[in-house]
């Protein structure tokens, strides 16, 4: 897990940091802030610096700001807001936090995490730079989290071999995916998969020709 950037006594809109507190039930750091009006709230990290909250709900500064669940338009990075950089970031922090999300349990359902360096996207575009076009983020371990030392930018096709339901067989005395096998054979992966389901050899289900029906 990368290093926890220090928020203390930095200031963020109407909110100043106070001390760290306990993780929030996502695994994200939580910082204890004093509002200019008094009070004390607790914000994570990743909202305090995305600027989603400015105030503990007194409603200073309240006029413009948005919703913690999608990114601001108006947030000053400089327009990193719009690089692709940036929406694969923003994509993968909701991967991890919003648990209404379809895939929910295949990322924070699994205890999938985001690293605490890269709860800050300067840091998360230092470590990755900009993903070259087509390619998205991918964990080399799909059972560990988001860090720099376990991701890397693919194509979705690499990305398609790395999924943990990824088929292993046994081929001439090594162990290998499935996909990459159909794929030097010439063979549509789904094929093979349905052939293999049948009952069939895995040796004539890679190397028996598929018969094209006639139109």
């Amino acid at each position: 897990m990368g290093k926890l950037i220090d928020l203390t006594d930095r200031k963020f809109g109407q909110l100043t940091v106070i001390e760290r507190v306990e993780n929030s039930k996502w695994g994200l750091p939580v910082w204890l802030c004093r509002c200019e009006c008094g009070e004390q709230t607790e914000v994570s990290g990743w909202t305090l610096r995305g600027g989603h909250q400015t105030h503990c709900g007194c409603g200073r500064g309240r006029r413009g700001e948005r919703s913690a669940s999608r990114p601001r338009k108006s947030q000053s990075r400089g327009g990193l807001s719009k690089t692709r950089a940036y929406q694969r970031w923003y994509e993968m922090l909701r991967r991890c936090r919003d648990s209404g999300r379809d895939d929910w349990k295949n990322y924070a359902g699994r205890d999938i995490t985001v690293c605490d360096r890269w709860l800050d996207f300067e840091a998360f575009l230092e470590d990755m730079g900009e993903p070259p076009p087509g390619m998205t983020l991918d964990r080399l371990d799909n059972g560990s989290g988001y860090s720099p030392e376990n991701c890397v930018w693919s194509d979705r096709k690499t990305q398609a071999r790395n999924r943990r339901n990824t088929r292993y067989v046994e081929w001439r005395g090594e162990t290998r995916k499935l996909v990459e096998l159909a794929e030097e054979y010439g063979i549509d992966n789904n094929y093979v998969h349905g052939r293999l389901n049948q009952g069939w050899s895995l040796e004539r289900a890679l190397t028996t020709p598929v018969k094209r029906r006639r139109s």
